[in-house]
């Protein structure tokens, strides 16, 4: 069986020429073929149960390092949390300015309480 094959000549024309080649496929017996196939097949489906695994045992990888990654936030807050007020107090309480603003209001209750106490014994004789 011939087969035809079209050609660009000098001139840039198609031309058909003839090629008494077989097609490949029927170089190989049938039986052949389909046993090159079904090697595919089983190579394809091994292939397919592999990327299944893979992607399963990714997915699994990926839940742990969430669930590992939450937990380390979570201990991150409560550290956070425990040491900002701590840090807080003992800062405004050894601050100069915390010092003489409760200096200012214990000195302003003092002197308060005494007008107070002149103003009423200057209202009863």
């Amino acid at each position: 069986m011939a087969r035809a094959k079209m050609v660009s000549t000098k001139d840039g024309a198609p031309e058909e020429q003839r090629s008494d080649e077989a097609p490949k496929i029927m170089t190989k017996p049938l039986p052949q073929i389909l046993d090159e196939l079904e090697d595919y097949i089983g190579r394809v489906e091994e292939a397919v149960r592999q990327a299944r695994a893979a992607a399963r045992e990714s997915r699994e990888a990926a839940a742990q390092a969430k669930a590992a990654g939450e937990k380390a936030a979570a201990e991150a807050a409560a550290k956070a949390e425990a040491a900002l007020p701590r840090s807080l107090v003992k800062k405004v309480l050894s601050s100069w300015e915390f010092i003489i603003v409760i200096l200012g209001v214990i000195l302003a209750s003092i002197i308060g309480s005494i007008a107070i106490s002149v103003g009423l014994s200057g209202l009863h004789p």
